[in-house]
């Protein structure tokens, strides 16, 4: 796992990305800036990375950090999103769970994020 810093708002939150061949792809680059999309409790942002499926799931675990390729975004699944039927995070687009926010951070600031804010990935 490599530990990634993501800030928003004067925040920083801790979380880690998997050993998957997406999320080394969108390590090495890092830091990464850009500006974050809210689609209920899913906050996602364009990011340029290539890369072939490895297998995908529409259906995720709360705190789950992902991959879309159709869309080439990076997501963070914080909650139900607005097409759930069981309360789990669900998308609906095939995703690659890339990682996951640290149990140990206080991910409030991300739920709480409108649309159109300024996000940094770092190392």
């Amino acid at each position: 796992m490599k530990k990634i810093n993501i800030e928003i708002l004067g925040n920083s939150i801790k979380a880690e990305l998997n050993a998957t061949a997406i999320a080394k792809k969108i390590f090495h680059p890092l830091p990464i800036e850009s500006i974050i999309n809210r689609w209920g409790d899913d906050k996602y942002f364009g990011i340029a990375v290539d890369c072939e499926f490895e297998g995908d799931t529409e259906t995720v675990k709360e705190r789950a950090l992902a991959f879309c390729p159709p869309e080439n975004t990076f997501r963070f699944f914080l909650g139900p999103t607005s097409i759930n039927t069981d309360g789990r995070p669900r998308d609906g687009l095939p995703v690659i769970i890339i990682g996951r926010v640290s149990k140990k951070s206080d991910f409030t600031t991300l739920e709480n994020t409108s649309n159109r804010q300024l996000i940094n990935l770092s190392r």
